[in-house]
């Protein structure tokens, strides 16, 4: 997918950018489907982060640590069809297509999505507060019970035309991460400092501490969200504190 993110439209009102973040995304208006309300565009991602004192890590805590679980549904649609599918593992998506990512905690916890596209570039989809203009709030700590909806209700990410594999990365834990915030505050450091170098160095940094994170579970138990179409697709994850859930699909 493209290096830079697209300025996009919002209730026919554009939406400056006030300040560049590189990236892979933009998001388009969604016709009306069987899980979601009429979606509409936002602008790329704004920039988001945390500065913190480091503090020790409490990856992958022992086994005595109860599970944290969670569910998730990936969701995606076709360029042209008005219907939502599940998003799986290897899933071929086109230029055009757009997707969206649903999850509910069954505790507070604290929640990290990040994405890698195709152009190995890394970009932070959860937490954020909005997109240059538009508010979307989404902020740690989630609630029990409360469902979101990445990036919004009614809005999803669309692919460009940038090919290839794309990765994300969802990372569940009880207590505020440091060291991914920290990490990728490093990141919006450097592109503030518009720093190739080192925007490619803190990159790397945070794709290497998210890739060896211990992989979280899978149990099987359906949620029933009132007769909506994909709600038996669901699936509840039972994560380990800190681990991660990964979900590679094609662009192509």
């Amino acid at each position: 997918m493209k290096k830079h993110l697209s300025t996009l439209l919002i209730s026919s009102v554009i939406i400056a950018v006030s300040q560049p973040v590189r990236g892979h995304h933009v998001f388009s208006h969604e016709p009306t489907s069987v899980v979601t309300s009429i979606d509409s565009p936002i602008p790329p991602r704004g920039v988001a982060g945390i500065e913190a004192d480091p503090q020790p890590n409490f990856t992958n805590k022992d086994a005595t640590t109860p599970p944290l679980p969670i569910d998730i549904k990936y969701v995606y649609r076709h360029k042209g069809t008005n219907q939502f599918k599940i998003l799986t593992e290897g899933s071929i998506l086109y230029s055009g297509d757009t997707y969206k990512l649903i999850f509910t905690a069954t505790e507070t916890v604290y929640v990290y999505i990040f994405q890698i596209d195709s152009a190995e570039k890394i970009y932070r989809l959860f937490p954020m507060a909005g997109f240059k203009g538009v508010t979307v709030n989404n902020f740690n700590p989630v609630p029990a019970g409360k469902t979101h909806h990445i990036p919004a209700k009614d809005k999803s990410f669309v692919l460009d035309e940038q090919v290839g594999k794309e990765t994300i990365y969802f990372i569940i834990s009880r207590q505020p991460d440091i060291r991914l915030e920290n990490q990728y505050q490093q990141i919006l450091n450097a592109q503030r400092e518009n720093n190739p170098e080192k925007i490619q160095v803190a990159q790397e940094t945070l794709k290497q501490e998210i890739k060896s994170r211990g992989l979280g579970g899978i149990s099987a138990d359906p949620i029933d969200e009132n007769g909506q179409r994909l709600s038996k697709q669901r699936q509840r994850f039972k994560m380990c504190e800190g681990c991660v859930k990964v979900l590679e699909f094609w662009h192509r």
